[in-house]
């Protein structure tokens, strides 16, 4: 992946798939997770 981000031409496996889509999953729990300690905090005032 890092050789991907700095322009490296990368052949395509499935296990990098996979682990592009373990890090696209854990973003997307955290920000979800961010949202809800927010609105749990909104909603205890």
């Amino acid at each position: 992946m890092q050789k991907e981000v700095v322009g490296e031409d990368v052949k395509m496996s499935l296990i990098l798939a996979h682990a592009e889509d373990q890090m696209m999953s854990t973003e997307v729990f955290k920000v979800l997770a961010e949202e809800m300690i927010e609105l749990y905090k909104k909603v205890n005032k």
